[in-house]
């Protein structure tokens, strides 16, 4: 599964874009188990035995964008268990943390955290009770490539939650985005030219599958979470 992030806060023309980020507490439960420190950091604690804890210095979504991670926690794992699909059992993201500065995004952490920390509460069934984090540096990594993604196939389900730059490409000088997929953005790593529009943030959710008989990932489904949230709110 590939997703963007949630919404977050847009920058305003002519300011800086440090003012628009929350570097104050929020409510502690907003978006999951995160707890403010002293220091006005935040800890998120989960149950993977190889990084059961991590603390970040800000967090750029906004309303509308922690309501999606909401979301997309409550239903996500419902369609996936609807539809035959092997629960998550992974989740692989940019590295919120800074070491090297502010400049690292925290988005698509804080839009999967909620759906981790419900997955650990919600399958208790399952052997391993914790869901496997895996934080990238980049996209360029081994772990985000056609063959690492697919030797993951039918045991369990993979979701792969990206900024725009990876998962469609870079903006052009112009501040625009491309008009299709960069030659080394990871949906034309994947599944070349089934992707045809850029990707609403923390809206469209692409489902792919695995076709061995020619031995490569497909587009099976494209979802939308706001459509979704209907379907299950019925």
């Amino acid at each position: 599964m590939l997703v963007r992030h949630g919404h977050d806060f847009s920058k305003v023309a002519g300011g800086p874009e440090s003012s628009l980020w929350e570097y104050n507490c929020w409510d502690a439960n907003d978006d999951g188990e995160a707890k403010c420190s002293d220091n006005n950091h935040w800890v998120y604690h989960f149950s993977d035995p190889e990084s059961s804890e991590i603390t970040i210095k800000v967090r750029r979504l906004d309303a509308k964008g922690r309501q999606q991670a909401q979301q997309l926690a409550q239903v996500l794992p419902l369609w996936l268990a609807d539809n035959n699909y092997q629960p998550i059992r992974r989740v692989e993201t940019k590295d919120p943390r800074t070491p090297h500065g502010e400049q690292r995004t925290q988005n698509p952490f804080q839009t999967v955290y909620p759906l981790v920390k419900s997955l650990e509460r919600d399958r208790p069934d399952l052997t391993d009770t914790y869901v496997r984090f895996k934080f990238l540096d980049s996209m360029q990594e081994d772990e985000l490539t056609y063959e690492a993604l697919k030797d993951h196939r039918g045991s369990f389900s993979t979701l792969v939650c990206w900024d725009n730059q990876g998962l469609w490409g870079e903006k052009n000088s112009d501040k625009q985005w491309p008009s299709s997929t960069s030659v080394d953005s990871i949906f034309n790593r994947l599944i070349p030219g089934k992707v045809t529009a850029v990707p609403g943030k923390g809206e469209d959710i692409y489902i792919l599958t695995f076709d061995h008989g020619n031995n490569k990932f497909v587009l099976g489904h494209h979802l939308k979470l706001s459509e979704l949230v209907q379907q299950y709110s019925r």
